[in-house]
Order: C-alpha cells, then sequence, then structure tokens
C-alpha cells in the first residue's frame, strides 16, 4: 500500500523520494518525526524533544525494525528538510554498520 502525501513534505534526497512528516503520537502523547519512502523500502521514526542520554531512533531499510541511540535531529525542537537528510543519511549509515552507535 502506498503512503499518503496529503499534508505531508517531499525530498528528494541522492536521487530518492522520500515522504516526512511530524505527529503525535496517540498512545504516548509525544510529537514523532516520521520519515518514509513510497514502496516503505525506508521508515525511520525519531521522537522530538529526547532527553541527551535518552535519544533514539527506530529505523528499518528492508529488513526489521531496529533502535539505535542517535544524534540529535532537532534542534531547538525544528525540523527542517536538511535535519531530516541528516537522519536518513545517519539512519542508512546505521542500518549497514558504517556509524558506531552512542
Amino acid at each position: 500500500m502506498a503512503i499518503s502525501t496529503k499534508n505531508r513534505r517531499k525530498l528528494i534526497h541522492n536521487g530518492s523520494e522520500f515522504i516526512w512528516w511530524v505527529a503525535e503520537d496517540e498512545d504516548w502523547q509525544h510529537m514523532i518525526l516520521h520519515v518514509v519512502t513510497h514502496d516503505k523500502s525506508f521508515i525511520a521514526r525519531y521522537t522530538l524533544a529526547q532527553k541527551d542520554q535518552d535519544r533514539e531512533i527506530r529505523a528499518e531499510a528492508g529488513g526489521p525494525y531496529q533502535w539505535f541511540r542517535c544524534p540529535c535531529f532537532d534542534p531547538q525542537g525544528i525540523v527542517t528538510p536538511g535535519s531530516v537528510s541528516q537522519l536518513i543519511d545517519w539512519c542508512y549509515a546505521a542500518l549497514t554498520n558504517v556509524v558506531p552507535n552512542p
């Protein structure tokens, strides 16, 4: 099933199209940044405003979800296309074991 693009942002990154949006997680009352490809070959969920010591991201690219400790992708609570691009690069590197898990 395709991803809805209504009220969501598109980003072309390294020749691939990603859809991203921020929405409230109804169960936990947190704002979540979602980043996905149309075919769902890449999916990432990042909770905004996390504490430094607890910051993590959930990502997958053709396999099961994995949890990683990660850097901040929402400085001062702001998400930009640039920070989404950084998140995508970081996730692909983490999923291929190129970056150490902090």
